[in-house]
């Protein structure tokens, strides 16, 4: 049994949950800009596909920390989550008698910055966990999915009880477990090297190298 198994299914699980349900969330958002929740769907899962496939493309150029880099994004996430939530409704209320294309795009612009940032956390993920525990990969990728299955139901019954708010909210609190979890599982690794160990990148227990 991996001494890192149950920290890989905390971060991947999570990140898999949070990912789905940040995208009903904007998927309900999106549905009052343009007026339709068809239209919205044919507008936000592309957009959602494109921006955070470009995200995994670039990880693979991340040359900082790892863990540097996961900081950065949520704090990104974070940010880019609350600016879009601040400025929705008087965007929504200035292009309302835009034509239907010039609100697909403003759509676009409002949620490119989370899709993309978000495209960072499972490459990342799987990198350091290849470099680690390249035995978990597979149930890494069981967990996001299952989280994935779990999330669209979650965040819709979470939207329709007690808000949207509250389900975004879920979300990024997941994506911040997250990053706890794989900063944790590196400090804990890195304080107590075997001998004959490769460092902290190396380390068997690690989640994410």
């Amino acid at each position: 049994r991996s001494p890192g198994k149950a920290a890989t299914s905390v971060y991947f699980f999570a990140i898999g949950v949070g990912y789905l349900m940040v995208e009903v969330c904007l998927l309900s958002r999106m549905s009052r800009l343009l007026g339709d929740s068809v239209l919205a769907a044919a507008v936000v899962i592309p957009a959602f596909l494109f921006f955070s496939g470009l995200a995994s493309w670039r990880a693979q150029h991340v040359r900082s920390s790892s863990s540097a880099a996961l900081r950065v994004a949520v704090v990104v996430l974070v940010s880019a989550l609350c600016l879009g939530e601040a400025i929705f409704d008087p965007i929504t209320r200035a292009s309302g008698q835009f034509p239907l294309a010039a609100r697909s795009a403003v759509a676009i612009l409002l949620i490119a910055p989370a899709a993309f940032v978000m495209g960072y956390f499972m490459p990342i993920g799987l990198r350091r966990l290849h470099e680690s525990d390249p035995v978990l990969i597979p149930w890494a990728w069981g967990m996001n999915g299952f989280g994935s299955v779990l999330a669209s139901p979650l965040a819709t019954a979470l939207g329709m009880m007690h808000g949207y708010r509250l389900a975004g909210g879920i979300a990024l609190g997941l994506y911040l477990t997250a990053v706890l979890v794989a900063a944790g599982r590196r400090s804990t690794t890195t304080g107590a090297h075997l001998p004959g160990a490769h460092g902290s990148r190396g380390a068997p227990a690690t989640l994410t190298g």
